[in-house]
């Protein structure tokens, strides 16, 4: 099976050791990184703590997650972009939580009963949502380790995965929120916290293999969909942020894919331009020349 490898090269700028872990899964591994950065730089400007420990590094370098991706996903150039970490000291155990914001170009729409087959009007019109409600096409898939432990000989370095974003039994185009006939079918996301026990793990370290089990990237410990070939993400970029500073990178740094929102802003903007233009050259001239430049301006509005 050919590699896919999505638009964009993949970077490590944490974790350079993880590019010589071998592949542990018969399906195809993530490209080796084609540049490093020094993990002093590799903070958002925007994190309220960007001092990261050495044992923190360390713990990541043997517990991040292993994202496996539908190849026809990554075809559909929704690849994994980047992910953003942070730890933080739960108020009421008192436990450590690494939380993960994972970033995806973007998302796609599939057909139900060819779950291989893109449905575009459905994907445009999602996409049009996503960037009228969020400002982005970019996806944002949010969990957490829980009851984290630093030593580096610790037997479980980590206790559960949380997320909001849990699968559950969904599928890559059956989802159980809604069906609209075989056009697409509508996700609901799940809470849900899965021990470490529950979870295939890389045989050489505590990294969890994560399964992105429905279109929209909601994770699973189990593949829900075996008759899709798979792309592993051993190694791609990560570095420290919060929420905000995601949103910020997502708007700021991940292009924006077709949607009708975008396209209706412009053209907007453009006819707004046109409109100043022909105001400020009817200037002098009489109220009738300026009412027709409004008029023809306008008229050419959707």
């Amino acid at each position: 099976m050919s590699r896919i490898c999505g638009s964009r090269p993949i970077q490590s700028e944490l974790i350079p050791s993880l590019v010589n872990n071998p592949a542990m899964s018969p399906t195809p591994e993530a490209p080796l990184p084609t540049a490093s950065e020094d993990s002093s730089s590799s903070a958002s400007s925007g994190c309220r703590n960007t001092k990261t420990t050495q044992k923190e590094l360390a713990w990541l370098q043997r517990c991040l997650p292993i994202f496996v991706q539908p190849d026809v996903d990554i075809k559909n150039r929704n690849d994994l972009v980047k992910t953003f970490f942070r730890f933080e000291r739960d108020d009421e155990t008192g436990h450590l939580v690494c939380k993960l914001c994972i970033v995806f170009a973007s998302e796609s729409s599939y057909n139900r009963a060819k779950e291989e087959v893109e449905n575009l009007l459905a994907t445009l019109c999602y996409r049009t949502f996503n960037r009228r409600t969020y400002k982005r096409t970019a996806d944002i898939n949010y969990m957490e380790f829980r009851n984290v432990d630093l030593d580096p000989d610790a037997r479980v370095p980590w206790a559960t995965i949380y997320s909001q974003d849990y699968g559950g039994e969904q599928q890559w185009a059956q989802g159980e929120k809604k069906n609209i006939g075989n056009w697409f079918s509508l996700m609901h996301h799940y809470q849900a916290e899965i021990a470490v026990s529950d979870w295939k793990l890389h045989p050489q370290t505590h990294r969890p293999y994560v399964y992105l089990n429905t279109c929209n990237h909601m994770i699973g410990e189990k593949d829900n969909n075996p008759k899709l070939s798979k792309f592993n993400w051993i190694d791609y970029p990560f570095q420290q942020g919060h929420e905000d500073d995601v949103l910020s990178y997502v708007v700021d740094h991940v292009p924006t894919k077709c949607n009708l929102y975008s396209y209706l802003c412009r053209l907007v903007k453009v006819h707004v331009v046109d409109y100043r233009t022909l105001a400020t050259r009817t200037k002098g001239k009489n109220k009738t020349n300026f009412a027709h430049a409004r008029v023809s301006v306008y008229s050419t509005l959707p």
